[in-house]
């Protein structure tokens, strides 16, 4: 049993390999690490505008469970997460609760899985920003995502379906080089987004790696829009970095 918890948690470093889209968002199935640890991370874009996430994470059995908090540069904002991943099931949910600004109090949920379809080929699917309560009485579009993942030895190709509400589509084709020693992971993709209303076409490529030495784990993901779609916020910043670093318990 032991071994099939392992082979699974190796699945999953993998497994999104270069699926990260214009505003970080991964399937909350994704880990980093299988063990009790804390991480990290930081991201900005071309506005130098800064986010900080500190998360720690714990696991018991086939269960990991989250505790995080997200903040900008200035703490005028802030997220309380608790993410739930079953490693055997393979699905996993996250509740953002957003308590400052104290006046704009949210509930969004993510979610997400994945399955495996063949012997190398594995499909995961999730869904983002799922609204539950506003206090202003906002409405996110919410986000949905499907990826097939195709794994052979070290090198790995996937093709991405991600929608932006009904407003933009976006595919994804990318290639990875995976669990080469202590690069667990390196990748890079194309992205095409189509947006319904203009029936424009933009481009866009994303980037990712991970790192993991002994008790010490690091990723770093990124992207850049050749064109920036100004009314939707994940699309509207030419480049972005995101930092994580984290340390097994």
């Amino acid at each position: 049993m032991r071994k099939k918890i392992t082979l699974i948690i190796s699945v999953l470093f993998v497994f999104l390999s270069v699926s990260i889209s214009a505003s970080f968002y991964q399937n909350p199935v994704y880990i980093l690490s299988g063990k009790n640890s804390l991480v990290l991370s930081f991201d900005t874009d071309e506005a130098f505008y800064y986010n900080t996430g500190f998360y720690w994470r714990q696991r018991e059995g086939n269960l990991i469970g989250e505790l995080g908090y997200t903040t900008d540069l200035s703490y005028a904002t802030g997220t309380v997460n608790y993410r739930l991943i079953d490693v055997s099931k393979l699905y996993s949910v996250n509740f953002k609760f957003r308590v400052l600004p104290a006046d704009a109090k949210a509930l969004v949920i993510d979610v997400g899985g994945l399955m495996k379809i063949l012997d190398n080929l594995n499909m995961s699917f999730s869904a983002y920003d799922v609204m539950f309560y506003s206090d202003k009485g906002e409405r996110l579009a919410p986000k949905f995502q499907v990826i097939f993942d195709y794994v052979f030895n070290v090198f790995g190709m996937n093709f991405e379906i991600l929608s932006f509400g009904a407003d933009v589509l976006r595919f994804g084709l990318g290639v990875s080089l995976n669990n080469l020693d202590s690069l667990k992971n390196l990748g890079v993709s194309y992205s095409p987004l189509y947006d319904l209303r203009s029936a424009k076409l933009s481009h866009a490529l994303n980037f990712t790696g991970t790192f993991a030495m002994s008790n010490y784990f690091f990723e770093i993901d990124g992207y850049y829009n050749f064109e920036t779609i100004d009314n939707i916020p994940e699309l509207s910043k030419t480049f972005g970095v995101k930092i994580s670093v984290g340390f097994n318990m």
